[in-house]
């Protein structure tokens, strides 16, 4: 699991999630991870109603190994790591389509637990 800032053109920006899933792939540029995206870090405590998440096509493998910042091609902008863990989904949630997951960053030896609920209205919110 990682976390990026992802700074575009436009002097907006907003941060990328992504999460690692098993692949036996031995071509670490053909994996693929889940990415999230967010206008607030992940890695930080949330408020209690939690925060909007975005969900967007899988990305390369290649951002969670990212150690420095990587202008990306085509003029989309510049991404910069800020965060790395790891994470497992639990549960699924009997009767509806959210998904719970305890997650780790390295920055916080704490397990936490949060809720991801589906689109069109996904969010993060946690659990403990």
């Amino acid at each position: 699991m990682a976390l990026a800032r992802h700074d575009v053109p436009s002097g907006n920006f907003h941060f990328d999630w992504f999460l690692a899933r098993f692949s036996a792939c031995a071509d670490d540029d053909a994996r693929i991870v889940r990415t999230i995206r967010c206008q607030i870090r992940v890695d930080e405590p949330l408020a209690n109603e939690g925060i909007a998440l975005e969900p967007l096509d899988d990305h390369r493998w290649f951002y969670l190994r990212l150690r420095q910042k990587h202008e990306l091609s085509e003029g989309r902008g510049v991404v910069t790591p800020l965060a790395r863990g790891w994470w497992r989904g639990i549960e699924a949630n009997e009767g509806t389509a959210d998904e719970t997951i305890e997650l780790r960053w390295e920055s916080d030896q704490v397990i936490r637990r949060f809720r991801i609920t589906p689109p069109p209205e996904s969010r993060l919110i946690t659990l403990d």
